[in-house]
């Protein structure tokens, strides 16, 4: 599967089978069409966190998106991440075979938080969205990351 933006082709992934690929299409298009909507009130309560209220910030998350989703400063598989590097902090993905994928790197705690936010929000929508297509047509683990993957945009 392809991406083109402004005449130029950008590789998303790559399906062996017809009907995964078709999941593929599916995932991306639940994505950019229903785009799911964050709480205004929970990106605002985090974005008045500090850096060192990281308990506080994960106590809120919690209160929205199961824990599994994500992980403050430790290495979590299968999950968002964001982690202090040198004062700044970067936010990634944890594949279920523990390879990383960058989100963000580099960024103000400011800016990182609510990415990591976004990301936990979509990677939360997804796992629902993946729930639904379960019913329909099975999937292996490595073609459920696979779309995952898609979705998040790594």
């Amino acid at each position: 599967m392809y991406e083109v933006q402004r005449g130029e082709r950008f590789e998303i992934c790559e399906f062996e089978d017809y009907n995964f690929a078709v999941c593929g299409i599916y995932v991306l298009i639940k994505k950019i069409f229903e785009h799911p909507n964050a709480k205004l009130s929970v990106k605002c309560e985090i974005s008045k966190c500090d850096e060192d209220e990281l308990d506080s910030i994960a106590k809120i998350l919690e209160k929205e998106f199961n824990k599994e989703f994500f992980s403050i400063g430790e290495f979590k598989s299968k999950a968002i991440m964001i982690e202090n590097v040198d004062g700044l902090y970067d936010v990634n993905y944890c594949r279920e075979d523990n390879q990383l994928y960058n989100i963000v790197k580099g960024r103000e705690f400011s800016n990182a938080i609510i990415v990591f936010y976004n990301y936990i929000l979509l990677l939360s929508e997804f796992e629902k969205l993946i729930t639904c297509i379960t019913l329909i047509i099975p999937l292996t683990s490595e073609i459920k990351e696979k779309l995952k993957c898609c979705y998040l945009g790594k």
